[in-house]
């Protein structure tokens, strides 16, 4: 007997039913994540919307609020300007309720006084010990012609002055100069904004050699400067650091003078560490205690 195989068709409708059925697991899939979806959109929308009915703070309000709440003292300072010599004469003449500084509720202020962006010519003050509220009334020039001016800006910087360590900034008033009329002169106070502490410049050691070769005198009170300059043939010198050894001085400068007394007629040699000339200068204003 021969049998003979009949190929019939696919039925379409049933592979059309096959292709759109679905499993039950996927379809709450979907609806799970499309009310995700719907519940995240009105929340930003609510978001939004209560935004909208905030104030926003203007750039930099925290910072401007944190430092009204910081009372660092004020400052009297007076302004004018000589036409004819071409001078900007700048004077510091009060403060009033410095911050205290030092461990003992106070400071020992005084004024640091120089020009932006140059900064290359700097005037100090006095030292004025334990005093808040101190009386400077001392007065700078800057030889400035008034067409440079516009450009430039006055810094008064209030320090606080320590002998054994870096001085602190109470505080400083920044001065553009093209917001200044100098038709008449200028005399005012102002609050101390907070000041940015002044990077230690690396200035360079220098070693020093010492002997002492004792006599019928003695040596008493005796100070030892050392500057290093940067010489400059076609203009004026400019002084590199300093250095302070013997009598008022603190640290390797004691150290080394001490070391030299001890040991007479021998060569006794240390590494000095360069100072910035105003900050040792300032030093040397001050009352040695």
């Amino acid at each position: 007997m021969l049998f003979i195989p009949v190929l019939y068709p696919p039925d379409p409708s049933a592979h059309q039913d096959h292709k759109l059925r679905m499993p039950v697991w996927a379809v709450g899939a979907i609806v799970v994540v499309m009310l995700a979806l719907v519940g995240c959109l009105g929340f930003c929308v609510y978001k939004k919307c209560i935004n909208k009915t905030k104030k926003p703070k203007k750039e930099g309000e925290e910072q401007k609020e944190e430092e009204e709440k910081e009372n660092l003292g004020k400052l009297e300072f007076s302004l004018d300007y000589n036409f004819t010599e071409n001078q900007l004469i700048v004077g510091v003449l009060q403060g009033q309720d410095f911050a205290a500084m030092d461990m003992g509720g106070t400071s020992d202020p005084y004024v640091k006084v120089y020009m932006l962006p140059d900064k290359k010519k700097k005037f100090e003050t006095k030292i004025h010990r334990k005093n808040l509220c101190p009386v400077f009334n001392e007065t700078f020039t800057f030889k400035i012609p008034y067409t440079e001016l516009g450009g430039q800006t006055l810094v008064l910087q209030v320090f606080d002055f320590d002998r054994f360590g870096k001085h602190d900034v109470i505080g400083q008033i920044k001065i553009p100069m093209n917001s200044v009329d100098l038709a008449q002169p200028l005399h005012e106070w102002r609050d101390l904004a907070g000041g940015e502490k002044e990077v230690q410049e690396k200035l360079g050691d220098v070693c020093i050699s010492l002997r002492y070769v004792p006599t019928a005198g003695k040596l008493t009170k005796v100070q030892l400067l050392i500057t290093v300059y940067d010489y400059d043939k076609l203009g004026s010198n400019d002084a590199i650091g300093k250095c302070w050894i013997g009598f008022g001085a603190s640290g390797v400068g004691l150290r080394h003078w001490s070391d030299m007394l001890a040991n007479p007629r021998r060569p006794v040699a240390q590494w000095h560490t360069l100072l910035l000339e105003e900050e040792l200068d300032a030093a040397l204003k001050a009352p040695i205690r």
